[in-house]
């Protein structure tokens, strides 16, 4: 019987180390990659679409309309010679004030390209992309942007929408 005893160690012993290894790699190991959420994509290209019709159209009202009545647009602009800076444009009356310039944009063709999109909460998507401003002159100027929506009886509005341009 004690011949024995030594081998039931060893066995013991290298079963603990694996069972401690095997806990180790999996505290360790990465999470599961989730695949694109396609329901997301699809209500993010959506309303970014419409949205865009209505920039083209100069539709200040439709534009604004988007929003919820406390929603925000967040404007940074960065230089290479100085700090970004940043506006909060909060409320309908001040964005409509803002989306003023939605009028001439009647001269650019825009197209939202949605990088991301995720169902962050019930009702609420999250999502970033380009806007890709197109002239006549075929010169492009890309805009990124994140927003936040929620849904509203059966309209996603704009909790929060930020843009960054880019000055050279």
């Amino acid at each position: 019987m004690t011949y024995k005893m030594p081998a039931l160690l060893a066995w013991i012993a290298s079963s603990w180390i694996i069972a401690v290894a095997g806990l180790q790699g999996s505290a360790h190991a990465e999470e599961e990659i989730r695949p694109i959420d396609i329901v997301a994509m699809d209500i993010a290209r959506s309303v970014t679409a419409q949205g865009a019709e209505m920039l083209e159209a100069g539709d200040i009202e439709g534009v604004v309309d988007q929003y919820i009545g406390t929603g925000e647009l967040i404007t940074t602009t960065t230089r290479p010679d100085r700090r970004p800076t940043t506006k909060i444009i909060r409320g309908k009356d001040n964005l409509r004030k803002y989306f003023k310039v939605a009028e001439n944009l009647r001269e650019l063709a825009p197209t939202n390209l949605i990088d991301y999109a995720r169902i962050v909460a019930p009702n609420t998507i999250y999502m970033t992309g380009i806007l890709k401003l197109t002239g006549n002159d075929e010169k492009v100027t890309r805009i990124p942007f994140s927003q936040v929506r929620v849904l509203i009886g059966t309209t996603w509005k704009i909790v929060s929408l930020q843009v960054i341009f880019q000055e050279k």
